[in-house]
């Protein structure tokens, strides 16, 4: 159903264009200067830092994203100065995005706002300063992450990461991620709410990692954290 959710992806806090990503979305590095799915432990903990820089085999920063409309409760702000402060080993975020809106439902012709209604990305960069992984880019990467339950569900979420140099309309991605699972390059596609499009080759190139909370047909309260990144 959100098929273009992934398509537009914009910082909240710096609002132009969907098209305009571009640099913003590895802004926390560089301004603050910066198929199978298993559940294994992997041995190349991340360590979570107070104020959400990374120290490990990723070692950028972390920040939030939100689409059109979105509230960011938690963290805010999110800017040019930072987004966490004393994170207890852990990053979160709460909020809500508005509902999708939707037309031509049952038709051929159904579609949404998706490329201005999104959801909302937590996510950080591999890199400080902000770029490619490179020779360090591990084989697989894994996110744990708990997500407050409304309404009796916990959320939609995607696994999204971004090559450099690629136009930030572009992201490869895992569907309904599930806490923890352990995710190979080949794992990633560039239409995974197909289970299609082009399978990312490796994590050399990728610049940032995000975990999306997708937007959906009624409004969305979000209040998630995440707390383990792991690669090997």
């Amino acid at each position: 159903m959100n098929s273009k959710i992934h398509n537009s992806l914009k910082l909240k806090y710096v609002s132009n264009s969907p098209r305009e990503l571009g640099s913003r979305f590895v802004f926390a590095g560089a301004l603050l200067l910066s198929a199978s799915l298993s559940a294994a432990p992997s041995s190349r903990r991340i360590v979570i830092g107070n104020d959400g820089k990374l120290d490990g085999v990723v070692n950028g920063y972390a920040w939030v994203a939100g689409s059109d409309g979105t509230n960011v409760i938690s963290p805010n702000p999110c800017n040019n100065s930072g987004c966490f402060k004393n994170s207890g080993g852990k990053l979160c975020t709460k909020g809500t995005i508005p509902a999708l809106t939707c037309s031509g439902m049952g038709t051929p012709s159904y579609k949404c706002n998706w490329d201005k209604d999104w959801g909302l990305v937590l996510g950080f960069n591999t890199a400080q300063p902000a770029g490619p992984w490179g020779n360090q880019a591990p084989q697989t990467i894994e996110v744990s992450y708990s997500s407050v339950a409304y309404a009796g569900s916990a959320g939609h979420f995607r696994l999204n990461a971004h090559v450099a140099g690629d136009p930030y309309s572009k992201q490869y991605c895992v569907d309904n991620y599930t806490p923890g699972a352990v995710v190979k390059a080949n794992d990633m596609k560039s239409q995974c709410w197909f289970d299609t499009g082009e399978k990312l080759p490796s994590f050399r190139q990728v610049d940032t990692i995000g975990l999306l909370r997708v937007s959906e047909n009624a409004p969305v309260a979000f209040d998630f954290c995440i707390t383990a990144i792991s690669a090997d």
